[in-house]
């Protein structure tokens, strides 16, 4: 019996506890604020097999009161109710009692309170532990760490865990430092291209071996420099430079460059695979000084945290190069049909996916305000009409590069470009890029759904002669001799074009 009075008085301590604290701390008094960038463990507690991810960046503010003190604001990572924890400070090792009322939801409190780690049926569960516990950090050169990496703590109610929790938590005092200009040193605008077709003006300074870019960070930053160095025909940029602590309306964060590659995994689930980034310690870049470029086909991130990838900005197989404003139109590459759904019945309409590339024959980047394309239907000019297109107010046969309609028939997404049709009775339909600078106009070849081009006649092809010839069936397949039915034939020019036509044999 005594046993079971020892556990009920343990409760009715433990009632009382929680009954003594229902406070939820919403103002720190005044003191020494510090804003520390927080690195933990985090579990999602709300997922149905809770995972335990590493995680780091995001900043929270801690108040070093004059009463001596200790207060941290949002201690979960998951959950910012804008309330703090009190903790207080003896020797440098600061404690926080646990549970604490961290916010009122709907009149029921909610705790940060020590979860015990169990198994049921092979999935870990995380309870409450049921009585009180002590969070203890070390105070090190102006940064919490947590003393055991192993005590879990996270959100509970009404006597269950939700949510989010943590372990192994630092709060970091940062001490890093921006990458800046030499005094003197000169920088340039260039243009960048990453996989998707987006083009982003950088800046590049190079001093001696020393190269420096800039511009990654879309104007957060009025100095966003990180620095590399010049390696022979290599351009080597080291990880976890920092740009700079980033305050917004509803977080705070500390964000670094980062490189990393791209790799994959088979999800059996969903029978594909699913492609994630890993950070590595620089990014490689091919150097032409000559030429003045430089490009990758690994990745730059411009990442929350100096760790793991968190990125708010993403750079996939940068091609960055030095080059004057074109002042005249130049021959922009073919696009590429990346899907075409024919017209069918049950959905009254059929569909078209491409790209187009910003850039020309020459390897120029183009600016996208210059750039459109025109759709062909059986060698014809298409034409955009608002009787069928309910999302246009005017006819169009040049759409603009950035253009989407208010229907979604005709939508851009970077490189990435559709749109529907509702025609039958065609046998192919292509796409053709323009290039248009003032009242110069270059165009593309034409490429159609089914895999032909057809290039541009201008005045050197009209004398151009054919050099060789290839035929291929519809399947795409190439054939020495054609017998009956229907080919493809490509003729390349002695200028280099390529020519394709249907032939009937």
């Amino acid at each position: 019996m005594k046993k079971v009075y020892l556990l009920v008085w343990s409760l009715m301590c433990f009632t009382l506890l929680q009954a003594q604290e229902q406070t939820v701390i919403t103002t720190a008094p005044d003191g020494v604020v510090k804003n520390l960038m927080r690195s933990s463990v985090t579990y999602n507690l709300e997922s149905d097999v809770p995972t335990a991810t590493p995680d780091d960046g995001y900043a929270s503010e801690v108040v070093f009161a004059a009463d001596g003190n200790v207060y941290i604001k949002d201690i979960n990572s998951a959950y910012a109710f804008g309330t703090y924890v009190k903790g207080s400070m003896k020797d440098n090792v600061i404690t926080v009692k646990l549970p604490q009322p961290i916010a009122d939801l709907d009149g029921q409190l909610v705790y940060i309170d020590q979860l015990i780690e169990s198994e049921e049926d092979g999935i870990k569960v995380y309870t409450p532990v049921g009585k009180e516990s002590e969070l203890l950090f070390d105070y090190q050169d102006g940064s919490l760490i947590q003393k055991d990496a192993n005590f879990i703590f996270g959100l509970t109610r009404g006597g269950e865990a939700l949510g989010a929790a943590d372990r192994d938590l630092h709060l970091i005092d940062v001490k890093d430092q921006p990458a800046s200009l030499p005094d003197g040193t000169a920088c340039q605008t260039w243009k960048m291209r990453d996989w998707s077709g987006t083009i982003t003006d950088v800046q590049v300074a190079i001093n001696g071996n020393d190269i420096y870019l800039g511009g990654l960070t879309d104007g957060y930053f009025e100095n966003d420099w990180v620095k590399g160095s010049i390696q022979g025909k290599q351009v080597v940029f080291p990880s976890h430079q920092y740009y700079g602590l980033l305050v917004t309306e509803y977080s705070s964060a500390y964000l670094y460059y980062l490189a990393a590659d791209i790799d994959s995994v088979y999800n059996e689930l969903w029978g594909e695979y699913e492609l994630f980034y890993v950070p590595t310690e620089a990014i490689t870049f091919n150097y032409d000084a000559e030429k003045q470029t430089i490009s990758s086909k690994q990745t730059m991130l411009v990442n929350i945290g100096p760790n793991y990838v968190n990125y708010a900005f993403c750079y996939d197989e940068p091609y960055i190069i030095h080059q004057k404003e074109l002042t005249h139109a130049t021959r922009p590459l073919n696009p590429s049909i990346t899907n075409f759904m024919d017209y069918t019945e049950m959905w009254g309409y059929g569909a078209m996916s491409f790209t187009l590339p910003l850039e020309d024959v020459e390897g120029n980047i183009l600016n996208e305000n210059n750039i459109y394309y025109n759709v062909y239907v059986d060698d014809e000019l298409f034409t955009f009409n608002p009787d069928e297109y309910m999302g246009l107010e005017e006819s169009m046969t040049d759409i603009p590069y950035s253009f989407s309609d208010s229907n979604y028939d005709i939508q851009a997404y970077g490189a990435s470009h559709s749109f529907t049709f509702f025609l039958t009775g065609y046998e192919r339909i292509g796409v053709q890029s323009i290039h248009k600078v003032g009242d110069e106009v270059a165009k593309s070849d034409i490429v159609y759904s089914d895999g032909t081009v057809t290039a541009i006649r201008t005045a050197t092809q009209e004398d151009a002669e054919c050099v060789s010839e290839t035929y291929t069936d519809l399947s795409g397949r190439r054939v020495a001799v054609p017998s009956k039915g229907l080919y493809i034939r490509s003729m390349k020019m002695s200028d280099g074009s390529i020519r394709s036509m249907k032939i009937m044999k």
